[in-house]
């Protein structure tokens, strides 16, 4: 044989050729493995850790967290720019693992103290009891009835269900966004970029277990149906039995998915046109007869938009709770000016998108006649996800497909670095306050066993209300909550007085021992002082590291308390004075 023969000839090119194309379509998988193995590593460190002011991001395992995903972000463009659609959604599903599954793994019970108190409706109703009266939740049973129901058909226990909660609402919020773009008409690629920057930037932490994540499920998959209907007409009337579901799950959600279809049938994006005038219709039905009840929680705050944006504790805290809120607020702001300049773009190329614009700017109308507790603001951002995501995605597309060899390659580079700064902030805002918003097994265990011990003839006291004490979790503690709906705030009125202090004094004490009513229904005031506290007094710099323990001590030493339970997580104590005759 020849040199001749043995050499490929110079026509002969498609070995040599296929080289670089076989790199180019396996290189997403080979750094989805590295990000993997990557997040393996920072899952191990992060067990050992514990966070600060500046939350988990700033440890050494949340640094091998972040940079896990800048490797799936990375990743994943490669595979969109090449046009690896299988890739692409491994790398979707590799984020929500670094995303929202970390949290999971991390912790052995469900995250947020207020979780539990929808977990305690779920049990009540799988004890086959309903009332309208439970808090405001009691006439929007539609979640607790579902998540009832699951609990009992599959045997899985509350617990476990809302400790998973969170990972399965966050990848159906992500793939529903992604749906809603492909139905929009903008393609597979444009749908799998929305549905990642879904997933990344959600910093809000509203996926939990709650009828606010599910209303925002039924709300995307509503309005999935309601664009889809300029193609099949038939979607449209699909979305009506989910929009009555929907009415009858949250209080909120239902009067924004009103305000974006009255919108769509203005622009002419749904058909048929007068579905906003069934919708309203059955919304009318369903909360005027429950307007009296609802008042009593502020379900309408009253036109005042500024009010209404003001966000809970605004007063400065923390230098890391002021670090975060300030990516916070620049992610929102930066993300509806990135929006509009992508709707003038997009409008430019293809015409106007009213019906992602629509989404994407609409839950402003909010802030016209609901504060809702604080967080409006925080709704308005929540709702924001899915327009604006789908408004970066079909200009993100544009950029990746220059014709051009640098423009594709500036437009690839362009995108990807302004995803991970999305997804920076996305991670910082969701795991900022993980110093305090954990709950442990045991926690749990003596919240039940106190309820259970005590038949429910106590009031409860925290520094900090909304940290690591999870009252409400069993139907007892509903039935309790139903007698005297203040049993665990009576702190309410005297908190104030109590924080901003170096050290606990006597009069400290005289002041909690006020808030214990000797004349009523309880028999004894139980001061809860879990570790989470400190934690959370020092993120909102309420008070110093000094005075959880200063009070624990001064409460051993005073007579008529006695420490009842005292763990590595949580201290006790009890105050049973003599009933007045």
């Amino acid at each position: 044989m020849t040199l001749q023969n043995r050499l490929p000839s110079s026509g002969d090119t498609s070995s040599t050729d296929d080289q670089p194309a076989r790199a180019r379509a396996h290189g997403p998988a080979v750094m989805l493995v590295v990000a993997v193995g990557v997040w393996a590593v920072a899952l191990s460190t992060l067990r050992h850790v514990e966070a600060g002011t500046y939350g988990l991001l700033a440890t050494s395992g949340g640094a091998l967290l972040g940079a896990s995903a800048c490797v799936t972000l990375a990743a994943f463009f490669w595979a969109i720019a090449v046009h690896r659609t299988v890739w692409a959604v491994l790398a979707i599903v590799v984020m929500a693992l670094i995303a929202r599954v970390t949290a999971t793994l991390l912790t052995e019970m469900p995250l947020y103290v207020w979780t539990y108190k929808h977990i305690g409706i779920a049990e009540y109703m799988i004890d086959g009891h309903a009332s309208p009266s439970i808090q405001i939740y009691g006439d929007w049973p539609s979640f607790f009835a579902l998540m009832a129901w699951f609990s009992s058909v599959s045997g899985v226990d509350s617990l476990t269900v809302a400790h998973w909660f969170a990972p399965v609402s966050s990848s159906l919020l992500s793939l529903l966004v992604g749906t809603l773009v492909v139905s929009a008409g903008f393609g597979a690629r444009a749908g799998l970029i929305a549905a990642m920057l879904a997933l990344i930037m959600n910093w809000t932490g509203q996926d939990y277990y709650s009828p606010q994540a599910a209303g925002l499920i039924l709300t995307l998959s509503i309005l999935t149906l309601v664009l889809y209907s300029k193609t099949a007409r038939i979607a449209g009337y699909l979305a009506i039995p989910l929009a009555a579901v929907l009415v009858a799950t949250h209080q909120l959600t239902p009067f924004w998915l009103f305000f974006v279809l009255a919108a769509l049938a203005v622009f002419r994006q749904m058909r048929p046109w007068w579905l906003p005038v069934v919708y309203l219709t059955m919304l009318a039905v369903y909360v005027v007869p429950r307007l009296n009840r609802a008042a009593k929680f502020d379900v309408f705050s009253g036109f005042n938009p500024l009010k209404n944006s003001t966000v809970v504790a605004e007063a400065p805290g923390s230098a890391g709770r002021e670090f975060t809120i300030l990516l916070e607020r620049g992610l929102f702001v930066g993300l509806w000016i990135l929006a509009a300049v992508c709707f003038i773009v997009i409008w430019r190329r293809h015409g106007a998108p009213w019906g992602f614009a629509v989404l994407a700017f609409s839950p402003a109308m909010i802030l016209a006649g609901q504060d809702y507790g604080g967080e409006a603001i925080l709704r308005v951002f929540l709702y924001s996800i899915a327009g604006c995501s789908a408004l970066l995605a079909v200009v993100a597309v544009l950029l990746i497909d220059f014709e051009s060899p640098w423009p594709r390659v500036i437009g690839c580079a362009v995108t990807a670095l302004v995803a991970a700064a999305i997804g920076a902030v996305g991670l910082q805002g969701y795991y900022s306050g993980w110093s305090y918003v954990t709950v442990t097994r045991s926690q749990v265990e003596h919240s039940r066993n106190l309820l259970a011990q005590t038949e429910g003839k106590y009031v409860v006291g925290t520094l900090a209300q909304n940290v690591g004490w999870p009252e409400g979790s069993t139907a007892d503690a509903v039935r309790l909550r139903l007698l005297d709906p203040a049993y665990d705030s009576v702190f309410d009125g005297v908190r104030p007085h109590l924080l901003h202090k170096d050290f606990a004094t006597p009069q400290d004490v005289s002041l909690i021992e006020s808030t214990f009513q000797r004349n009523g229904r309880a028999r004894a005031l139980y001061v809860i002082l879990p570790r989470q506290v400190r934690a959370y007094g020092e993120y909102q710099d309420w008070f110093p590291q000094t005075y959880v323990p200063s009070l624990i001590d001064l409460l051993s030493r005073t007579p008529l308390w006695s420490r009842v339970i005292d763990d590595e997580h949580t201290v006790v104590f009890e105050y049973r004075p003599q009933k007045k005759r």
